[in-house]
């Protein structure tokens, strides 16, 4: 009789909501409207996908969504991945940075979920672990950060003379028509616009389409990457303010946490890009050169000219969650040291 019950139990199990949890894989949903879905993505039905979300079952209608997200919030997308996805069906970005072209065709299994995706004929399943972000459509109101520049929205991005950065809501387009600007967008001389990567740049006119010098900038930099691509162009001796919030987990554990500075006490790490600052600690970087510590100070003086990462003093950044939320102010009016 005993048996029987057990045999009883376990069915029963496998049919109740908790059984389908193991399904289930955290991510965050971008549609066309704008909104963003942050909960459990469960399945890929025919026309739909199933989101867990505060423990309700929500189905969003598979042409409604523009970014299926399982690193971040789908905020901040790289410009160039915005920029290829209004060229291609579907776009699959996987956390490497590898970049697939074709088209989704289903998402199913037990945690990591299964990820089906055609390219070239051929069906290929990957991992929810594996894959960083998918794109069905190209989105129209995010606005790109990070890749090789940012997107310029119509209420003030900077254009230049005659080329074109232009975008709707903030997507990244470039080309070679005019220059225009929505509302406050500074004009420069013989410009140029440079496709791919969301940047205009200037010739006679001294504006280069980035954040200007005394302008701050918001930027969400997870714990789930090393590095992430600001869209601020510094100088070499220049001062910029930095106000950093939010935290970061290192790891698995929920007391392996870090704020800007650091972990606290002597946590170090050997194969972390500045092994002898606390892990956790926020880090900066120009283009690709060589990482610097920035941690909670109030400003820091730019080592070199180019385009300013921040990131993560870790080695690993697969189990890790959470985000610093940056607000970067460069200083207008501050020397450029000369190289040695």
């Amino acid at each position: 009789m005993l048996w029987r019950l057990v045999f009883v139990a376990i069915c029963l199990s496998c049919f109740s909501p908790a059984g389908s949890a193991w399904a289930q894989e955290p991510a965050t949903l971008l549609l066309k409207s704008g909104e963003r879905v942050t909960g459990e993505l469960v399945d890929m039905g025919g026309s739909d996908f199933t989101v867990r979300v505060n423990g309700q079952d929500r189905r969003i209608g598979i042409g409604d969504v523009a970014v299926l997200d399982f690193t971040g919030d789908a905020q901040n997308l790289p410009a160039a991945e915005l920029a290829k996805a209004g060229q291609v069906q579907n776009l699959l970005v996987l956390r490497n940075g590898q970049q697939v072209e074709g088209k989704l065709d289903d998402v199913g299994g037990t945690r990591p979920l299964r990820i089906t995706f055609v390219a070239g004929g051929q069906s290929r399943d990957y991992t929810s672990s594996d894959v960083g972000r998918i794109y069905l459509a190209q989105p129209s109101s995010a606005v790109a950060v990070s890749g090789q520049g940012r997107a310029v929205s119509g209420q003030g991005g900077a254009v230049s003379g005659q080329g074109r950065a232009v975008s709707g809501q903030g997507g990244a387009v470039s080309g070679q028509g005019r220059a225009g600007s929505g509302q406050g967008g500074a004009g420069s001389g013989q410009g140029r616009a440079v496709s791919g990567q969301g940047r205009a740049v200037s010739g006679q006119g001294g504006a280069t389409g980035r954040r200007s010098r005394g302008a701050s900038e918001t930027v969400n930099v997870p714990a789930t990457q090393e590095w992430t691509n600001t869209g601020i162009d510094v100088s070499r001796g220049q001062v910029v303010l930095f106000s950093t919030s939010g935290s970061v987990q290192l790891s698995r554990n929920a007391r392996d946490t870090a704020e800007a500075a650091g972990r606290a006490g002597t946590s170090v790490n050997s194969r972390a890009p500045i092994r002898d600052l606390p892990r956790g600690a926020l880090l900066g970087r120009i283009n690709d050169g060589r990482p610097f510590g920035i941690g909670d100070q109030a400003q820091v003086t730019m080592p070199e000219s180019g385009t300013l990462y921040l990131g993560i003093n870790d080695d690993s950044y697969s189990d890790n969650s959470g985000q610093f939320v940056v607000t970067i102010t460069p200083q207008a009016g501050s020397a450029t040291m000369p190289r040695r």
